[in-house]
């Protein structure tokens, strides 16, 4: 076995910042403050990615590590684990067990809470609805006993949404709205504490936190607390600060050692690298990695399905299979029921169901309706159900899963195996993608089948023939037929296929292929511009009520693209739009939905967007035309109002995925020939 402590300088380096990471991790969980610095929790994610980095980025050997060694400390090191992280939680757990009164604003009637606050933050309006069971118009009061440990002026935080008071023996020291900062000074003892909250409208947090005259603190404000049955005495709180140090060196000391043996490992990688990058053992270990993937894909989305149809509430045993799988899945909203209590079968999925019920051949193209094809997905899914309407959320459900496999065979393709296993973790985990996937829209089928557009346009192969011409057009005209914007990004890529194939007849079939999509899609623009007077209604059809909420003297009509451009907006306008797609659209929307995961979602939005520009002068361009396609669209329809409500353009992050796969691929290339 490889001595535990690397002998490499870059080893050391990497141990060294995964100790760092270490201690910034426990101490943000104690919620711990050193000087100045105040230290969120990073997470174990972090720590998880960061020393899988590090096992690669540490130069390898040929020697081979003696393997039962190992995995006899490593087995060693997981049996220690277990007790040592119980005793952990129960040192660190916040445990302030407050009086609580709630009652309507409104009404002023008192409310029955459903379980007693034990922290002092509420992040959110469901949080609110568990704790007394509404989500707005209520007023919570929280009473107990607060312990300062030393005498000196304390600084206390408070930020709320809508209002917040706090008072400290019998003193108020705040009240209002936002957030406010206020020092008081304080006598070592026990005092009286309250704390009273008002939601009316909106979102809803509460947020109340101090810094007390010391240089190291190792726990936050919920250990200083207590309802007035279970006041905490002074000598109770100074033995919770003396554990919570105790467990704290516990803990880094496990996690030096276990990172040690990372790092250890890594300099020893050369055999386990013969066993997993060539011959049999390279081709299906990826395979087996991407399989299990999927599956994990495939249990959210599912237990997402059941939630959001109501078959936890109507079937026995979708009930039974929810509650087994909730504990193993992360904590995402799609699988709470108070998300979900209207009908699944509303607004546009609704309209989606009556219009597949009323649907012939000869009224495919007819302008009362802009997704024609999408349509027909649900036409054929709802028969496949046996008539029922769960068919339409069977549908996205199908195509939201079969996307997965898709991503992993198109990017080992285009990079390799164990590159786009790394490609389908971030999509497989997308909180949006799992919220969304049985919602019956049409996202859903609108990323499988852009994804099948752009693998047969710039899948390797040979030069494009007829048949190959003919199939770009087919799947551009399904993509555009889902979803008309579609067309802001098809036509670009078929240009930019045109132009890196001209040698080889690629002009040719881009001119084949747009004459296919003039073929399928030319009889719907003419349907609706008969009607409408505008062959683009399918994307202009709710810029009133945009235009409304901007300006409503100018709320005539819908705007279609050429009056945007003359009367509107106009050119500069969307290009801004554009360049607000590249730079707040990700930070506000794509990493939302990594947010349970934040290292990987900063992988994927810092690496994506660099290996986006980087992929420009390469053959894999079309990643950046694509996703500043995606952005056309997006910018045009943001603009009502202007900017102040960014859409999120869903299938662009595939694209950003595979940018930010495409890099880190670059990266380790140029790694191994240095």
């Amino acid at each position: 076995m490889p001595s535990p402590l690397p002998r490499s300088k870059r080893g050391l380096v990497c141990l060294f910042v995964l100790a760092a990471l270490v201690v910034v991790r426990l101490l943000g969980e104690q919620g711990a403050r050193f000087g100045p610095l105040s230290f969120p929790s990073i997470g174990a994610p972090w720590l998880l990615g960061a020393s899988a980095l590090a096992f690669f980025i540490v130069p390898g050997s040929s020697r081979r590590p003696h393997v039962l060694v190992f995995l006899a400390f490593a087995i060693g090191l997981g049996l220690l684990y277990g007790p040592l992280a119980a005793w952990r939680a129960g040192v660190i757990e916040a445990t302030p067990s407050l009086e609580l009164e709630a009652s309507r604003l409104s009404t002023g009637r008192s409310i029955r809470t459903r379980r007693p606050l034990a922290t002092l933050s509420i992040e959110s309006r469901q949080d609110l609805n568990r704790l007394v069971g509404r989500r707005h118009d209520v007023r919570i009061e929280l009473a107990g006993s607060l312990v300062v440990p030393e005498s000196g002026r304390y600084l206390f935080e408070l930020d709320c949404d809508d209002r917040c008071g706090l008072r400290i023996g019998g003193r108020r020291l705040a009240r209002g709205s936002g957030s406010a900062r206020i020092e008081a000074s304080l006598e070592e003892g026990t005092q009286r504490f309250s704390i009273l909250f008002d939601q009316r409208q909106g979102p809803a947090h509460l947020l109340i936190r101090w810094r007390r005259p010391a240089w190291l603190e190792l726990l936050p404000m919920d250990h200083f607390v207590a309802g007035g049955a279970d006041a905490l005495a002074l000598e109770d709180v100074r033995d919770r600060e003396s554990r919570a140090g105790v467990s704290f060196l516990a803990s880094f000391a496990w996690w030096l050692v276990v990172l040690a043996m990372v790092v250890g490992a890594g300099e020893a990688r050369g055999a386990w690298q013969e066993r997993f990058t060539i011959g049999r053992g390279g081709r299906w270990a990826p395979v087996g990695a991407a399989a299990l993937l999927v599956l994990i894909g495939t249990l959210l989305r599912v237990d997402a399905l059941l939630v959001r149809s109501h078959l936890v509430d109507t079937s026995p045993a979708a009930a039974a299979a929810h509650e087994r799988m909730r504990p193993l899945l992360p904590d995402y909203r799609a699988f709470y029921r108070p998300n979900f209590r209207d009908s699944p079968y509303r607004a546009d999925v609704r309209s989606y169901l009556d219009r597949a019920a009323t649907m012939r051949p000869s009224t495919f193209y007819d302008a009362s309706f802009r997704e024609p094809f999408y349509v027909v997905l649900v036409k054929l899914f709802v028969w496949l159900s046996g008539g029922r309407e769960i068919g339409a959320l069977l549908q996205s459900l199908f195509f939201s899963i079969a996307v997965l496999p898709l991503v992993f065979v198109l990017a080992t393709r285009w990079l390799g195996r164990w590159w786009a296993v790394a490609a389908l973790v971030p999509i497989v985990l997308h909180e949006w993608l799992v919220f969304e996937a049985p919602s019956g829209y049409r996202v859903s089928a609108y990323s499988f089948f852009l994804l099948c557009f752009a693998a047969s346009v710039f899948l390797p192969s040979t030069k494009p023939g007829m048949a190959r011409a003919v199939l770009w057009g087919v799947l551009g005209a399904m993509v555009c037929l889902i979803r008309l914007t579609g067309a802001s990004f098809v036509v670009p890529l078929l240009i930019l296929a045109g132009w890196t194939a001209r040698k080889e007849g690629g002009w040719k079939a881009c001119g084949i292929a747009l004459l296919t999509m003039v073929v399928l899609v030319g009889p719907y623009l003419l349907s609706c511009y008969r009607v409408h007077g505008d062959p683009f209604y399918a994307i202009s059809f709710h810029t009133e009520f945009w235009l409304r909420a901007e300006d409503p003297d100018r709320a005539t009509n819908q705007v279609n693209v050429f009056r945007y451009l003359l009367e509107f907006h106009g050119m500069g306008e969307l290009l801004a739009g554009e360049l607000r797609g590249l730079t707040i659209l990700p930070v506000r929307s794509f990493w939302n939905g990594l947010r349970h995961f934040p290292l990987l979602g900063w992988l994927v939005l810092v690496g994506g967007l660099v290996g986006l520009i980087l992929s420009l002068p390469t053959r894999f361009r079309f990643l950046f035309v694509a996703y500043l396609g995606h952005l056309i669209p997006f910018a045009y329809i943001q603009n009502f109002p202007s900017g102040r409500a960014p859409r999120f353009v869903m299938p662009a992050f595939f694209f950003l995925v595979l940018a930010a796969v495409w890099l880190a691929r670059r990266l380790w290339r140029y790694r191994q020939s240095i």
